[in-house]
């Protein structure tokens, strides 16, 4: 119902006696911030126009100087969308948020696209490279989602839906970094096939050693803080040194260390930790399961660059690896050398694990007590207790390990490239070398696309597996 409401925190209203019909007194200060933002970003340089790919700098263009109506047509959103957030909550609030960002990142869009075409018609070496006012607007379209999401999700369809249609039909051949693609995209193809790779062999191993290392500091207190302290200080390695350190390990690891050798290895140490437990369950003393925490730790540690080209190399050509595989085989001959995959993913699941181990021990540590206690009153052994309750519990907590697992690898392996293992690290590089900025954007944008992809769809899991109270 929309009642006339005095605004306590504008003076000049208390003063007067004025009064607004309509509006809130808690307006959405995100969708405010998103307006403030948007509109401030029409005279700040949205283009620039450059005589060619190297060229370092060029001709800026705002969005006003740019053209016109596209300009007016997006100040018009974003005032709307500014004045829309100031409505009492409501049907009509959720509307005119909807409509009016959806004529602004519209109008935007537009003026990246058709607005900007005409820019290069001179010259067929010249091309426009998106500046700091387009990427500010894309920041406050972002913004601007997210307040819509917060207040009315199921409208999202009408800014989205504009922005695919006009995306579908939007012209981009005067636009750096497409022409950059065209030039380089069965390179690109490939590169974003080799980072998805590496982000999809580090993460399962990121999780079981991750979650492992969580579950153990939570069932043992007294190796907790050396477990957390661990983890925590691997991530102040910085990964060129880890990289440099890795090098000559294993080099040397792959020459000399057969399929054999490594199976032999592995059932001793499986030998040697199920005899530890069994003795720990008799005599569980810190002191004994300290050390054989450090010896099974450092065991895992030897058969992890084994465990990582094998599931790299099962991803990526796994009937030749195969093929390739057997008990006198060198790891060499398999791809573990000093250069290529094997460092890269032992250095990212060595940073991969940091989030799942502090999730994993937050969302086992946050069970309540008493519900323990009842689970144990109804007879449930510790198995049942552990997967019937404590992981169901934990679960949103696990699910946000995973995204911010998955989140800092997906950033991460774009330094992959230096030990030659590819990636889209390798346009960052390339781009770098020849100090052209649209080929390091054609490596940097594909990556915050997949951050983002990767951040939705871990939030949407982690809030269908948060439980609801009833």
């Amino acid at each position: 119902m929309t009642t006339a409401i005095r605004l306590p925190r504008l003076p000049l209203a208390i003063k007067s006696g004025l009064s607004w019909p309509g509006l809130s007194t808690r307006p959405s200060s995100i969708a405010l911030l998103a307006a403030l933002l948007g509109l401030l970003s029409l005279q700040w340089p949205f283009v620039v126009l450059r005589q060619n790919r190297v060229m370092p700098l060029g001709d800026d263009y705002s969005l006003l100087s740019l053209n016109a109506t596209f300009a007016g047509l997006a100040a018009a959103g974003w005032l709307l969308f500014a004045v829309s957030a100031l409505l009492v909550p409501g049907k009509l609030r959720k509307a005119a948020l909807a409509l009016s960002l959806s004529l602004a990142a519209g109008a935007s869009l537009a003026a990246l696209t058709w607005g900007a075409q005409h820019l290069t018609i001179d010259n067929e070496f010249s091309r426009v490279s998106i500046a700091a006012g387009a990427w500010s607007s894309l920041a406050a379209i972002y913004i601007a989602l997210f307040a819509l999401q917060s207040e009315a999700p199921w409208w999202l369809f009408a800014p989205l839906l504009a922005l695919a249609s006009l995306a579908v039909t939007a012209p981009y051949g005067h636009l750096g970094i497409v022409l950059e693609y065209q030039a380089v995209s069965d390179v690109f193809q490939q590169e974003l096939i080799r980072h998805l790779l590496l982000v999809a062999a580090t993460l399962p191993l990121a999780i079981l050693a991750g979650a492992a290392i969580g579950l153990l500091a939570v069932r043992q207190p007294a190796a907790e803080g050396v477990l957390l302290s661990v983890t925590s200080f691997l991530q102040t390695v910085p990964s060129i040194a880890l990289f440099g350190l890795m090098l000559p390990l294993l080099s040397a690891y792959g020459r000399h260390v057969t399929v054999a050798g490594a199976l032999l290895f592995a059932i001793a140490l499986l030998v040697f930790a199920g005899a530890g437990w069994l003795l720990l369950q008799r005599w569980p003393q810190p002191l004994l399961l300290t050390v054989y925490g450090v010896i099974v730790a450092l065991g895992l540690l030897v058969l992890l660059p084994v465990l990582a080209i094998s599931v790299y190399q099962l991803l990526a050509n796994g009937a030749e690896f195969i093929g390739n595989l057997h008990l006198s085989a060198s790891f060499a001959d398999l791809g573990l050398r000093g250069l290529g995959a094997a460092p890269a993913i032992v250095a990212l699941v060595l940073y991969g694990i940091w989030p799942i181990v502090i999730q994993t021990h937050t969302g086992l540590s946050s069970v309540p007590a008493a519900i323990l206690e009842a689970a144990r009153g109804m007879g449930m052994s510790a198995r049942q207790i552990f997967w019937r309750v404590e992981l169901p519990l934990a679960a949103p907590f696990l699910v946000q390990g995973l995204r911010g697992a998955l989140l800092l690898l997906i950033g991460l392996s774009t330094v992959a490239v230096l030990v030659n293992a590819g990636g889209l690290g390798f346009f960052l590089l390339r781009g770098t070398e020849q100090s052209v900025s649209d080929l390091v954007l054609l490596g940097s944008l594909p990556v915050v696309v997949l951050a983002f992809a990767a951040d939705a769809i871990t939030r949407s899991l982690a809030w269908a597996l948060t439980p609801r109270g009833g």
